[in-house]
């Protein structure tokens, strides 16, 4: 069956039974191909995917920071606020202090000098009144002194009667 208008090697290949094969073989191969295609196009569409993902993750992240930050630099200006109100509140606290320590100091130098004045009037009594004991104790010595003397002297002129 050679038919001279028909191409010689599909004749061969009729007769062989290869055609199938190679027309299988054709088909495995296009779709192969075919399929890298699609196979690349699905894992660009799969890398888009991910980059847009990653993309919005990252939005995420930073959305997150800028809360996290925003609430730290809060809470640092908080802590920085109420450590100079403690720092201010201590001081007025100390001089305050100082001040009634000051007043109490004042107030028993005061008394201090009220008892002492006292004292200092207590021994001048003391000494007037020690001035007025010498004085009348030594007149009740010189009175009994001349008492003696005058009894003595009635005794002499009484001796001598």
């Amino acid at each position: 069956m050679f038919n001279p208008k028909e191409n010689l090697l599909d004749q061969q290949l009729a007769a062989s039974g290869l055609e199938m094969n190679i027309t299988w073989a054709g088909v495995g191969a296009i779709s192969s191909i075919v399929g890298g295609i699609f196979g690349a196009s699905s894992a660009a569409r799969q890398n888009a995917e991910a980059r847009k993902a990653q993309k919005e993750q990252q939005k995420i992240a930073d959305r997150q920071a800028k809360i996290t930050n925003e609430y730290n630099r809060a809470s640092f200006e908080a802590e920085k606020k109420d450590y100079f109100a403690a720092r201010e509140f201590q001081y007025e606290t100390a001089v305050k202090q100082w001040k009634y320590d000051t007043a109490i100091q004042d107030l028993r130098y005061v008394q201090d000098v009220k008892a002492y004045e006292a004292s200092v009037e207590n021994y001048g009594q003391q000494t007037m009144f020690n001035n007025v004991a010498y004085q009348a104790s030594k007149e009740a010595n010189q009175a009994s002194y001349n008492e003696a003397l005058a009894a003595n002297a009635f005794e002499v002129e009484t001796m001598l009667v």
